[in-house]
């Protein structure tokens, strides 16, 4: 969670998330060398083993997403929810 709120000066993915809320959109698009260059172990771990580090990673923007979203310009009925990304994890 503390990645997708950092400021950096190469990055900011608080102002994605809001761009992505404000296009009904669903789905980040995060560079890999950006989760590097904040945490190596733990690009390195969604690198190696994805299926035990994305639920954090994902449960990390949902976390974001709820918090930042303006309810009166963003819904979220379409935005999956932490179990709905848990039930997709699982099917994989």
């Amino acid at each position: 969670e503390e990645f997708h709120t950092f400021e950096s000066a190469i990055y900011n993915h608080r102002d994605d998330i809001g761009r992505m809320l404000r296009a009904d959109q669903t789905c980040l698009i995060v560079n890999i060398d950006d989760i590097r260059d904040y945490n190596r172990e733990y690009a390195d771990g969604l690198l190696r083993q994805p299926t035990d580090f994305s639920p954090a990673s994902n449960d990390a923007l949902v976390n974001v997403v709820t918090q930042i979203h303006d309810s009166d310009k963003h819904s979220l009925d379409a935005f999956p929810s932490r179990s709905d990304l848990r039930s997709q994890e699982t099917r994989r």
